[in-house]
């Protein structure tokens, strides 16, 4: 696709009576990561992806979220400002460093600084773990050890929090295949489901499993636009129809399945079953939470008075932390949802001015 085709496509999409979605970012958040799984056996994730399977709902998890094996598998209310990360009510100091992007694992927080340097905090120690992340994306599960990121040498980097050690660095080839048009065509991570890490290459989304050490790729570009998000091995990517035209999200275990349909926005997020799907609109008051088997609009009542609400991490399969920034202020507050309860409250207030705070969701948030 050319760009002349990209042009004809954002004429397109802005003309839709839906919403007036902004192409360029619904195309740049493709290079969201955002992560989301309950732990499951290597190979089990690996031929999840390739089967069809009925979209089940999952028991949800205890009120302290899931369990694991490290210092900080509970997930909390989690943001950073500057050089510090905010767990709950911990501040871990990562100074002389200034958060750019992180993620949290079972064993504490990746992040990267603006000149792509990558370091692993766990309250006590900060470590340089991987260098030459130009972007600052990175990608997490919801549980467990593994983060995942390209570097500027264009190798795929797995690294195992708990064992202070990578598991996978191989080479990778943004190299658009022939006759496909990408945004750009440096690779970066997707996402990481159980031990299943996933990264876009030149060629498509190519599933790698850890245990086996090898991959294939999962979805190919010639098919598909874009891999948004991967949870408990359920795909949430747009679909062209065979129209060129990308209007509709799919999230099924099938990576060929054109059903069940969501709407297209900017952000993208599966809960860690991928029971539930967050979508969100900077140009929208709020986002949406659908429960993705039932396709229903399942969102939680918001307070009053809010704008620019995006999901920012998920606590469990039912509860999630959002930011919101109050109608007439640039300071962003954050919200505690539950999906099962239908509310929303304000976990903390003003913890910073939009674009300087940062989210455990493995990217730089611009808004």
């Amino acid at each position: 696709m050319s760009p002349t085709m990209k042009d004809l496509l954002s004429d397109e999409v802005r003309d839709l009576p839906t919403s007036p979605i902004p192409v360029d970012a619904v195309i740049g958040d493709g290079r969201r990561r955002l992560r989301r799984h309950r732990a499951t056996s290597g190979t089990a994730a690996f031929a999840a992806v390739a089967a069809v399977a009925a979209l089940a709902v999952q028991g949800l998890p205890s009120d302290d979220g899931f369990a694991g094996v490290g210092e900080f598998e509970q997930r909390k209310v989690t943001y950073a400002t500057a050089s510090t990360i905010h767990y709950g009510g911990q501040g871990i100091d990562v100074s002389p460093h200034q958060v750019w992007s992180f993620a949290q694992t079972d064993d504490g927080f990746v992040f990267t600084t603006e000149s792509g340097d990558v370091y692993l905090a766990d309250g006590e120690t900060v470590e340089q773990i991987g260098d030459g992340n130009d972007d600052g994306l990175l990608a997490a599960d919801d549980t467990g050890s593994y983060v995942a990121w390209v570097d500027s040498d264009a190798e795929a980097v797995v690294y195992d929090t708990a064992d202070r050690a990578e598991v996978t660095r191989t080479a990778v080839d943004g190299e658009p295949t022939d006759g496909v048009w990408l945004d750009d065509d440096a690779p970066y991570a997707v996402a990481v489901d159980g031990d299943v890490a996933y990264w876009r290459t030149g060629d498509g989304v190519v599933a790698w499993n850890l245990t086996t050490q090898s991959g294939e790729v999962l979805v190919a570009h010639s098919d598909h636009f874009y891999v948004q998000d991967i949870a408990d091995g359920r795909i949430a990517q747009v679909w062209t129809a065979g129209a060129d035209l990308p209007r509709h999200v799919v999230v099924n275990t099938d990576p060929d399945a054109e059903r069940p349909l969501f709407p297209m926005t900017e952000r993208t997020d599966l809960s860690p079953s991928g029971h539930h799907l967050a979508l969100g609109d900077r140009f929208a008051p709020a986002g949406w939470i659908y429960d993705v088997a039932r396709r229903d609009d399942v969102t939680p009542t918001l307070p009053a008075g809010y704008r620019r609400v995006f999901v920012t991490q998920w606590i469990d399969d039912d509860r999630y932390v959002a930011r919101a920034q109050p109608e007439g202020s640039d300071q962003i507050d954050l919200l505690r949802c539950s999906i099962s309860a239908g509310t929303c409250s304000v976990a903390a207030s003003a913890v910073g001015s939009a674009g300087d705070v940062q989210y455990p969701v493995g990217q730089v948030d611009p808004y």
